[in-house]
């Protein structure tokens, strides 16, 4: 489509700042083995109310609850084997001040 604009490639150490409600899309790959993602970081840089922000994704990651800018779907409470806390590695437990 001519209105949209692609972003270029992203290389180690690159930033790419894009607000989620914004219209998007994925390019398809071909020969993907296995599982693609796209990873959604809302709270950067620090600031007091990203603070406040990440506690409350904490608590709602704890609890397997969606978090307050995304809709009340709450799918993951019920799963017995959703990821748990203990599994994350340093950055991810900074990240969400579990330590």
């Amino acid at each position: 489509m001519r209105a949209l604009v692609g972003i270029p490639d992203v290389r180690a150490g690159d930033s790419v700042w894009w607000h989620c409600d914004v219209i998007h899309s994925v390019a398809p790959v071909r020969n993907q083995q296995g599982w693609g993602n796209v990873m959604y970081i809302p709270a950067a840089p620090w600031c007091p109310r990203n603070e406040r922000y990440a506690a409350s994704v904490r608590d709602a990651f704890q609890t397997g609850s969606s978090p307050a800018d995304f809709p009340e779907e709450h799918y993951e409470r019920s799963w017995p084997d959703r990821f748990p806390a203990e599994s994350l590695n340093p950055t991810g437990r900074r990240g969400l001040a579990l330590d």
